[in-house]
C-alpha cells in the first residue's frame, strides 16, 4: 500500500473527476482533481493532478481558487459528444457541470460550464458565470412559481410509489441496450426510513444533462451506506444488457450498532439486469 498523491502536506487527499485525453504533446494522460482535506468537510486545498505512467503516482499540475466549488472536474467523468463538440460532463449531484474535451479546456477553471436555471428565460441554460441549479434549488424554484414543472431537470420520483428520490451522489453513462443515458446514484434520505446514503436507484434520460424523472431500486442497504456509486461500462455485457456498478459500503453514516465483519468500509460490485427492471 503506498500514497497515491505523495505530499508533505497535511490532510487525506481525494480523487475525482478522473479523465483520460491528450496533453499538449499529444500523449495520451489521465488527470484528476485532488482535494486536501483537513476533515470531510474543510478544504484545505484543491487542483490538478497528473498520472506518471514512470512512478506510478500522481503529481501537481494545477493549484485552484480555494473558494471556486464547481469550476474542476467532479464525480465520475462521461464523455459526450453535444453539437459536434466533445465534452467531459461530470456526474456528481447529477451532471450539471461540463468543460470542452480537450487539455487547454480541462487546466483552466474558466473554461468551465455550469447547467443552470435563468431567470429571464424561465428555463436551463449552460453558462460560465453562475454555479450549478441544485436538486434542492430546483424544488424551491418551483415552490415559488418560478420554474414551470414541464421544465425542470432534476423531478426524480420512484416509478413504483411517486415518493421524490433526492440523488446524493451518481455515475451517468450511455447504454447501448436502452439507447438511453442512464444513472446509478445512491439516496440521500434526511428521514433515514430505510438508510441515509444507503438506497441505490436507476433511471435514464435522453440526454446526460436529463431531465431525469423516474426511478427503480435496484439495491438497499438497511441501517447501512453504500455511497460514490459508479458504474463500470467497460464490464457491460449483452450490448449493455447486463451492467455492472460498485460503491463504498460502511457502516460510517448509519445508525447501524455493528460492522459487517470483513466487509466494512469495502468496495461491493453488483451486477444488475436491465431486462428485468420495470421501466415502462
Amino acid at each position: 500500500v503506498r500514497p497515491m498523491v505523495p505530499t508533505d502536506e497535511p490532510g487525506m487527499i481525494w480523487l475525482f473527476g478522473l479523465t483520460n485525453l491528450r496533453d499538449p504533446d499529444g500523449n495520451e494522460t489521465l488527470l484528476a482533481h485532488y482535494s486536501r482535506m483537513k476533515s470531510l468537510g474543510e478544504r484545505l486545498e484543491h487542483g490538478l493532478v497528473r498520472f506518471d505512467d514512470e512512478a506510478r503516482v500522481f503529481k501537481p499540475v494545477a493549484v485552484f481558487d480555494p473558494d471556486d466549488t464547481w469550476r474542476h472536474p467532479r464525480g465520475n467523468a462521461v464523455q459526450v459528444r453535444h453539437d459536434g463538440q466533445g465534452y467531459f460532463y461530470f456526474a456528481k449531484q447529477f451532471a450539471p457541470t461540463r468543460v470542452q474535451a480537450d487539455w487547454a479546456s480541462v487546466v483552466d477553471p474558466d473554461r468551465y460550464e455550469a447547467l443552470a436555471y435563468d431567470p429571464e428565460s424561465g428555463d436551463y441554460g449552460w453558462q460560465r458565470a453562475a454555479a450549478p441549479t441544485t436538486q434542492d434549488e430546483e424544488d424551491k424554484l418551483i415552490q415559488a412559481g418560478r420554474l414551470a414543472p414541464e421544465k425542470a431537470r432534476y423531478q426524480l420520483t420512484d416509478a413504483a410509489t411517486g415518493q421524490r428520490v433526492r440523488i446524493h451522489r451518481c455515475s451517468i453513462r450511455w447504454n447501448a441496450y436502452r439507447r438511453k443515458w442512464v444513472m446509478i446514484g445512491n439516496e440521500e434520505d434526511f428521514a433515514n426510513k430505510v438508510s441515509y446514503l444507503g438506497e441505490v436507484w436507476y433511471s435514464e434520460a435522453d440526454d446526460p444533462s436529463g431531465p431525469w424523472r423516474k426511478a427503480v431500486r435496484v439495491a438497499t442497504h438497511p441501517d447501512y451506506s453504500y455511497y460514490n456509486p459508479a458504474h463500470h461500462d467497460f464490464f457491460d455485457e449483452e450490448n449493455g444488457r447486463v451492467i455492472y456498478f460498485e460503491g463504498t459500503y460502511t457502516r460510517m453514516f448509519s445508525r447501524s450498532p455493528t460492522a459487517t465483519p470483513r466487509y466494512d468500509y469495502n468496495q461491493l460490485m453488483y451486477r444488475l439486469d436491465l431486462a428485468r427492471l420495470p421501466l415502462d
